[in-house]
């Protein structure tokens, strides 16, 4: 067993610790600007500001995501990429909007998750495949109020992303499907057609 030493000199037994690193936004870059921020600064699905000819992209920015219609910060670098290089094409003149749906992955040990959608849509989870600490390979549904899936979260479950992006970005609507949805022996192309 190993200690984690808090500040106020509290102890913490674990097995394992780990360290996470972020930044926090400058806001007072924005400062006496006309440019329009909340926590980050907000743009259109151009990924253009407030201001005519003023673009952001990454963890500074939060761009309008007609999915889900309204702003969102996309704090992974895959979306950095994606829609900076988006913010770049429209830039130089294109006019192409964000039409992604959101990504995010991670592998920690011998675990790897992948999720896409907005968790802050969820209203209810269904869960599909095995969660058992010892040996997951799980799906999970995140559902809005009116039964759409908004979220997936795949957990060792490497099959089926392409299918599971497309769930989302269709915003699949599983009412009177629930047990498809949750049978791992099921089809979930189904849910499309």
């Amino acid at each position: 067993m190993q200690r984690v030493i808090l500040p106020d000199q509290t102890a913490l037994v674990s097995d394992f610790a780990i360290a996470a690193v972020g930044v926090t936004a400058n806001r007072d870059l924005l400062r006496g600007t006309p440019i329009a921020a909340e926590k980050a600064i907000l743009t259109n699905q151009y990924c253009q500001t407030s201001i005519e000819g003023i673009y952001a992209a990454g963890d500074c920015a939060a761009i309008f995501d007609p999915l889900f219609g309204k702003h969102r910060v996309l704090d992974h670098f895959d979306s950095a990429i994606s829609v900076g290089a988006l913010a770049g094409r429209n830039m130089t003149g294109e006019r192409e909007a964000y039409a992604d749906v959101s990504h995010f992955w991670c592998d920690i040990l011998d675990v790897t998750l992948h999720a896409w959608g907005e968790s802050r849509h969820v209203d209810h989870r269904l869960v599909r495949g095995n969660p058992s600490p010892e040996a997951p390979d799980f799906i999970e549904f995140g559902l809005s109020a009116d039964n759409r899936i908004s979220q997936v979260v795949a957990v060792n479950h490497p099959a089926d992303h392409e299918l599971l992006k497309e769930l989302v970005k269709l915003r699949t609507s599983i009412t009177d499907r629930e047990e498809l949805l949750k049978d791992p022996a099921s089809d979930l192309s189904q849910l499309i057609s």
